[in-house]
């Protein structure tokens, strides 16, 4: 029962908040009840404002609950793809049989110490060198003229289980080294004033 003796002035160290906490109060109940019906209606008040508060706080805590589950969702999502390897760039992009191409990257293993691929459809293909951060192989003179996409297939082990990631695709288009000078030839040579240094001077542009 809500009367005048329960809710009283704090004299020192009050904050604003309190304040306008008693003074909500003050005005909702009635600080001076003289008959039943008062109490009544004090007591009724006092229902509706735990009723209330509960509802709030229930909202409140689902709430919280609901941003923590996104949160820790989106941390699992993210710390289970940060394990697949990341191709940057791949280049040259335009090339014939012979040459060499380098993927740049992140998170590729180490061939010999993990069970990691390069995968051209069902097709393996044969590296000349594989770090972490960096894939070289050299075109096949097999291999039909076309464009040609790959990506980075690597075994892991997450939460106790070996699980095979993947790389985004990438492709390279891979011209004839026969018949007449054409456009993407022309593209070719074209691509070479913009490839780094290591890529030219594998491929013998130094």
């Amino acid at each position: 029962m809500i009367t005048g003796y329960l809710i009283t002035p704090i004299a020192k160290g009050i904050t604003y908040t309190q304040k306008a906490i008693i003074t909500f109060l003050t005005l909702f109940f009635n600080m001076k009840p003289t008959g039943l019906r008062d109490y009544a209606t004090n007591i009724i008040k006092l229902i509706m404002l735990c009723v209330i508060f509960t509802s709030v706080m229930y909202v409140s805590i689902t709430a919280i609950i609901s941003i923590n589950r996104r949160i820790a969702s989106e941390n699992y999502k993210k710390q289970r793809l940060s394990l697949n390897p990341q191709i940057d760039k791949i280049e040259p992009n335009i090339v014939y049989p012979g040459i060499k191409v380098i993927i740049f990257g992140r998170n590729f293993g180490w061939k010999g110490n993990e069970n990691v691929l390069l995968a051209k459809g069902k097709e393996v293909v044969t590296t000349d060198l594989w770090t972490d951060t960096k894939i070289i192989f050299t075109v096949p003179l097999h291999w039909e003229p076309k464009n040609i996409s790959f990506l980075i297939k690597k075994s892991v082990d997450w939460e106790g289980k070996n699980i095979v990631t993947k790389s985004d695709v990438v492709t390279i288009h891979l011209l004839s080294n026969i018949g007449a000078f054409n456009e993407n030839d022309k593209a070719y040579f074209e691509q070479l004033k913009y490839l780094d240094a290591e890529t030219l001077e594998i491929n013998g542009y130094e």
